[in-house]
């Protein structure tokens, strides 16, 4: 089968007034807010830049909230959940957003990963409202404890009549949902996460607190962050680490950021394989950008991604990056360009990709942390990122309108 093109190009059609608002309201339905993330960071990134623009914007979670950002809490966009249990279907779920939908009115609804898409759907033929955009945000439906998401891509390909737009974050995406019969091939679109590069962007100052913090002295530092699940292969990263620490006389330092149900045992093959002094596990923090300024090369095992969040941000800010080739990883990283890409499960490679970037010389990886900043800001910073969502939305209206 034959995708061409990949990423469809969406002509700027201007979008007609309407009574109540400059832009149009727009509800942002997602199935999590607040527990950290990619997709949820996107869907707040998305939900400040659009109210910034003159949208008036509603974020509802099916699940319930845990603390959000702290510019969205002090924004004026209103946030609710519809209190689902993960895991757990609820069919009352569907009598509350339904409530939501008629209270706010809007002329978007755009929905974020798989079971908000399908709720929205669900919700539609009884409650209608002009444009429905779904988002993907991964590369499969599998979800992150590795257990098959085959019954979503079946019941999104039954549900699609009822969507508007399927969007992807990154291209093997296209491929992936389409060849699994959860998209048709006219109706999927590329459009990548957006970064806000003003917010990740070197920070000396940052840097030294933060190394003096964390006592990181003088060592060369890694930095992985994400959840300590299946999909993020850290048992594979400790190997390779393992490998790097024993064939050189520089002992560099991998900082983790996250949590998850595999923590324990990923602390415990840290202490099997003697690396304590080597690995530091610094939970979940909140000053991200201020932790990525404190290392010198970012880190990546997954076997399965979408377009991950901290690879954009870690570009942003400047650091040298080795990461498995899934997903989008290889459209943010480019090989020998501001990183290294690696096959994923591959424990050499990933051990040789980690040793290469730090023998580099000075001068060579600020060069590849330059390039990463220019990637970055000529295809994901969020302003331009915006100007594409609008552009979708607003093209989407006018169809309804004409129609």
């Amino acid at each position: 089968m034959t995708l061409e093109p990949l990423e469809r190009e969406v002509a700027t059609i201007s979008p007609k007034p309407t009574a109540r608002s400059s832009s149009g309201r727009i509800l942002m339905l997602s199935t999590a807010l607040g527990w950290g993330g990619g997709a949820e960071e996107q869907v707040m990134l998305l939900s400040l830049g659009l109210r910034a623009r003159g949208w008036n914007v509603k974020i509802v979670s099916l699940l319930p909230l845990y603390p959000l950002s702290t510019e969205l809490e002090s924004s004026d966009i209103p946030v609710c959940s519809l209190h689902m249990k993960r895991g757990v279907p609820d069919p009352r779920a569907m009598l509350r957003l339904r409530k939501e939908l008629r209270s706010f009115q809007p002329d978007v609804v755009h929905c974020h990963m798989p079971q908000a898409n399908l709720l929205a759907r669900a919700v539609r033929p009884f409650c209608p409202f002009p444009v429905l955009i779904s988002t993907l945000h991964n590369l499969t439906m599998e979800r992150i404890n590795g257990s098959s998401g085959r019954f979503l891509e079946v019941a999104h390909g039954w549900t699609d009549r009822y969507s508007d737009l399927t969007t992807v974050i990154c291209t093997p995406a296209v491929r992936s949902y389409v060849e699994r019969g959860a998209v048709p091939a006219d109706k999927i679109a590329v459009l990548y996460n957006g970064v806000n590069s003003a917010k990740f962007q070197p920070d000396l100052v940052a840097r030294n607190r933060l190394r003096e913090e964390l006592n990181l002295h003088n060592q060369f530092v890694w930095l992985a962050i994400g959840r300590f699940e299946k999909a993020k292969a850290y048992p594979n990263m400790i190997r390779a680490f393992a490998k790097v620490v024993a064939g050189t006389t520089e002992k560099p330092l991998l900082l983790i950021c996250g949590r998850g149900s595999l923590e324990n045992a990923i602390r415990k093959q840290v202490r099997e394989s003697g690396l304590e002094k080597y690995v530091k596990f610094v939970g979940v923090r909140p000053d991200i950008s201020d932790v990525m300024n404190a290392a010198d090369g970012f880190v990546m095992s997954s076997y399965l991604e979408g377009l991950p969040m901290v690879l954009l941000q870690a570009s942003s800010i400047g650091m040298p990056i080795v990461a498995t080739d899934v997903g989008g990883n290889a459209e943010i990283v480019i090989n020998g360009v501001n990183g290294y890409t690696v096959p994923p499960g591959d424990d050499e490679a990933l051990a040789r990709g980690i040793t290469r970037v730090m023998q580099l010389p000075a001068a060579e990886r600020a060069l590849m942390a330059e390039r990463g900043r220019q990637l970055i800001r000529r295809n994901f910073e969020i302003e331009r990122i915006l100007d594409r969502w609008e552009t979708i939305y607003q093209n989407n209206l006018a169809n309804k309108w004409r129609r």
